[in-house]
């Protein structure tokens, strides 16, 4: 069983705590503060994370886990904590890795497909031997709706794909996967699109804490599970 927390809209409160407390001036979020992450993880019997991911000008493009302090994955290792990307950040690759260094055609698995999937592919090479929660499936840029005539069938030839580029790397192992049932995404489900058996399931709330559906008792056999994640979080901590 894997429970945890995903860091999102981390700014400005959480960075600016971190640049106070941590004594950094670029907000960037090191092996010192997720070392307090992952203590706090330990503290609440936690075994997993999405890290933080917003965009921002400082560091430019924003928070990146895996290469902002190449000390990171290292410590979550030696935690036991196991990491993930977030619903949008697909085959463990941050947002802001593609907007760091992006690349002719866009966030475009229709019209840019190769140079995605090589993105994509990166992920899966660096995620080597660390336990690894695979994020599959995709969304627009700034986790926005798949721009296409026919999404399902899109979301169909990455979930493909996507397999593929773990086999490559992982053989005939089992690597741990899962997909989340967020926003429109439930209507591509309830329309029919499912991913293989073994790829967890994710059900989302609405974006405001309220949970959309539950799993059925039929779901819950998959042999990947099921989760649910729900969203909370304080308007005094956006500081309007």
């Amino acid at each position: 069983m894997y429970r945890g927390i995903f860091i999102n809209d981390e700014a400005p409160a959480l960075t600016g705590w971190w640049a106070k407390h941590g004594n950094v001036d670029d907000y960037t979020f090191n092996a010192e503060f997720y070392g307090h992450v992952f203590d706090l993880l330990i503290r609440l019997k936690a075994n997993f994370l999405w890290p933080a991911m917003w965009g921002s000008f400082i560091p430019t493009p924003g928070r990146i886990f895996f290469t902002d302090d190449l000390r990171n994955q290292q410590l979550a290792n030696d935690y036991g904590i196991v990491v993930s990307t977030s619903h949008t950040e697909p085959m463990q690759r941050s947002s802001n890795e593609w907007k760091k260094d992006p690349t002719p055609g866009g966030w475009d698995w229709v019209n840019n497909k190769e140079n995605v999937i090589r993105f994509m592919e990166e992920g899966v090479r660096r995620a080597g031997d660390n336990e690894t929660y695979f994020t599959l499936g995709m969304r627009g840029e700034n986790d926005s709706l798949i721009e296409a005539d026919d999404p399902i069938a899109v979301l169909e030839d990455v979930f493909s794909t996507q397999r593929e580029l773990l086999a490559k790397y992982h053989g005939n192992n089992t690597s741990l996967q899962a997909w989340t049932v967020y926003k429109e995404v439930m209507t591509y489900y309830a329309a029919g699109l499912v991913p293989p058996d073994d790829v967890t399931l994710i059900f989302s709330d609405d974006n405001w804490g309220n949970v959309q559906r539950l799993p059925t008792k039929e779901e819950r056999q998959r042999s990947g599970g099921i989760g649910v994640s729900s969203l909370s979080g304080s308007l005094m901590l956006y500081n309007f």
